[in-house]
């Protein structure tokens, strides 16, 4: 990996955490003071337009492609066996 000083470089990080909300972020609460912390010292962060199913599979499709729900396929947590003609989902 490189060393690299300049100041001017640009890191970032991926949150995936569900119902993360931007008022989580405020270093006034104190929900999640790591987090928060990130932001403290000229961190920025952004606004996801969320995707429709909201649900957890298709937004991470949605991040990872860059693609709307419609065009990646992913619309549940789960898939449709179409050999058993059954929705089957992951199990945790």
């Amino acid at each position: 990996m490189a060393n690299n000083n300049n100041k001017n470089s640009k890191y970032f990080i991926i949150l995936d955490i569900v119902g993360l909300d931007v008022s989580h972020l405020d270093s006034s609460s104190q929900k999640y003071p790591n987090i928060s912390s990130l932001f403290q010292n000229e961190g920025e962060y952004g606004y996801m337009k969320p995707v429709f199913p909201s649900v957890t599979s298709t937004v991470q499709a949605s991040i990872l492609t860059g693609k709307y729900p419609r065009d990646h396929g992913i619309i549940s947590n789960g898939f449709f066996d179409r050999e058993n003609l059954q929705t089957l989902f992951w199990e945790q």
